[in-house]
């Protein structure tokens, strides 16, 4: 029988991860002072874990936990040292080595990819060496790939078991463990982690998770949110009713009540699965997958949404948040909606100032050059965007930090669908030849308005185009942005003539 389930433990785990990613996240060796600063406020945390579970076995979990990282924090201690020419810098290196070795892998069944990546760490140690300083950051992004075992109980069957000694006979408890594989889906594109949302938004997460092996006697699987910040978010997961499969599918919903004060971060549900017994027996599987789900909550009032224009606000912000994003890197998609931002911008400034009103033909280069002198005024890209840059043998009209925009100018077609058709391909082209799988192409439609302009966001379209190789599938592999820009209007009172 399980003792109850500890959310304390579960947040102080999951912060003390959080904390050694962030800080690991941007080590290099130019940058081991600033790692050590970082040093003081993890131990508190391990200091914490081990408060807390002294005199539970799974004490020593967090004991080997804090070996390793005691190890890597004096391999810091030792780059510092060696790079300034320091006489004890070799008294580091061994004591990196002893904390290395003292790692019992032998007393919990640790998982073999786990077990794995701790072997490679420590041979990686013991290798290390002034010729060999590359070692450490070797070390650094193996650490950063653990998978380290969540405990939610304390003497709880959870899959992690020791082996005790008596009367000098060995006697091990190694129970084939229960392994679930989780994986989750919104709209029907897996979560990206971190994904991002919106606030305030009920969404509807999908998923499949298969057991590596049938859980005897046990009737129900429940996936509970272990961490504490529930006033942050409400995750609701239904629970699974275990028949003669598998494998099944689940679903829930999920909710954040709030957008984040700091976008750097990520927001992260540790999940926590156990399995309820016909005699109310319960056991904690182990979760490969998503054992958490990490999330951006977006605050629409960001600048990066800012155009100028109420609802062209909401379109780029419903187009930064749409999952055919997420596969595309953070740093790429800020850049990517700057752009957008920025073009939207241009286009509610032309239908509020009429700048078009009765143009009924214009060369691209005008258009081009208009455009761009107003983005070069945009303090958000100023003068990072480039004109007329060559990329993949042919001449893009706008450039930003390698991302493109094309210019068209129409005047024989006002249908949407035929113009994103008809003028999909270059872009995605000019794109791929700058690595990027996102584009934007900005129309201006000079065809004759017979009926009256609707509103501008309703103009800029986000579609997923064809590309070679997978025309008969959709890949959602190139991200593609139409904005239309209506030119050639009237006068409204000429539309009730």
């Amino acid at each position: 029988m399980a003792t109850l389930y500890e959310p304390d433990l579960v947040e102080l785990q999951r912060q003390l991860r959080l904390d050694v990613a962030k800080l690991f996240s941007a080590f290099s060796l130019d940058r081991v002072s600033a790692m050590l600063k970082g040093r003081e406020k993890i131990e508190q945390l391990q200091m914490a874990l081990l408060t807390a579970t002294e005199g539970n076995r799974e004490n020593l979990i967090f004991r080997n936990e804090k070996l390793l990282l005691d190890s890597i924090f004096i391999l810091f201690e030792w780059c510092e040292k060696t790079l300034m020419g320091s006489k004890d810098a070799e008294a580091k290196l061994n004591a990196a080595l002893a904390n290395s070795n003292l790692f019992d892998l032998n007393t919990f069944s640790y998982l073999e990819v786990f077990y794995d990546k701790i072997v490679k760490i420590k041979l990686l140690i013991n290798e290390i060496d002034a010729s060999h300083l590359d070692n450490v950051k070797i070390v650094v992004k193996l650490f950063l790939q653990l998978q380290h075992p969540t405990i939610a109980y304390l003497n709880s069957d959870n899959s992690y078991k020791i082996n005790f000694q008596s009367n000098e006979e060995i006697i091990e408890s190694k129970p084939e463990l229960i392994v679930i594989s989780l994986e989750f889906y919104l709209q029907e594109t897996p979560w990206a982690n971190p994904q991002v949302l919106k606030a305030k938004e009920i969404y509807t997460i999908t998923g499949t998770l298969k057991f590596n092996k049938f859980p005897e006697n046990f009737k129900v699987l429940k996936i509970l949110s272990a961490t504490t910040s529930s006033e942050i978010f409400e995750l609701k997961l239904a629970d699974v009713e275990i028949t003669n499969e598998l494998e099944y599918n689940i679903e829930g919903t999920l909710l954040f009540k709030y957008a984040q004060s700091n976008f750097e971060d990520n927001l992260s549900i540790k999940l926590v699965p156990y399995l309820i017994g016909n005699a109310k027996e319960e056991l904690q599987p182990v979760i490969i997958g998503y054992d958490e789900l990490n999330a951006k909550i977006l605050d629409q009032n960001n600048i990066l949404f800012q155009t100028g224009f109420e609802t062209i606000n909401k379109k780029v912000f419903e187009i930064y948040t749409n999952p055919l994003l997420a596969k595309i890197d953070l740093q790429d998609r800020n850049e990517f909606i700057t752009l957008l931002n920025s073009i939207a911008n241009f286009q509610g400034y032309c239908l509020q100032s009429g700048l078009y009103k009765n143009v009924s033909s214009l060369k691209e280069d005008q258009f081009r050059d208009k455009l761009i002198q107003h983005l070069t005024a945009n303090p958000q890209i100023g003068g990072k965007v480039v004109k007329e840059s060559q990329v993949a043998g042919g001449r893009v009209e706008i450039a930003y930090k390698g991302h493109i925009a094309e210019l068209k100018v129409e005047t024989a077609t006002s249908d949407r669908a035929k113009l994103m058709k008809k003028f999909s391909s270059q872009a995605v082209a000019y794109a791929s030849g700058n690595g990027k799988s996102a584009s934007i192409v900005c129309v201006l439609d000079l065809t004759e308005k017979i009926l009256p302009p609707g509103s501008p966001a309703n103009n800029i379209i986000l579609k997923s185009p064809s590309i070679h190789g997978f025309e008969d599938v959709q890949s959602n592999a190139h991200v593609q942005v139409f904005v239309f820009i209506d030119g050639n209007t009237k006068n409204p009172s000429e539309y009730s003539r």
